[in-house]
């Protein structure tokens, strides 16, 4: 979130409607009323289904935010996952579903 934002927030105690909140980044979705229900198990269903991936990303950011500096583990992951058979499945599917041969 900007800092401008954040001054109209903390400073004015501005409220934000959904679409000045998704294009501060202070929220990453806004979904029609009654729907955010279904978003979330959206959002739960594709995080289940790559659950390495999830937690390789998750391990990338407590490095960085605790200043590591080697990420060799990580690209070794990184990797892993970019090989693997479910990444090639889930590509498969998406070109599929797009029309992309």
């Amino acid at each position: 979130m900007g800092s401008a934002t954040l001054t109209r927030l903390l400073l004015f105690g501005e409220r934000l409607n959904a679409q000045t909140a998704l294009h501060s980044g202070m929220v990453s979705w806004v979904v029609p009323e009654g729907s955010a229900y279904d978003k979330a198990l959206e959002i739960i269903s594709k995080v289940a289904s790559t659950p390495k991936a999830v937690a390789a990303t998750k391990s990338l950011i407590i490095a960085l935010e605790h200043g590591q500096q080697n990420l060799s583990d990580w690209n070794k992951i990184r990797n892993e996952i970019l090989g693997s058979a479910e990444r090639k499945g889930a590509v498969e599917k998406a070109k599929k579903r797009l029309g992309i041969k």
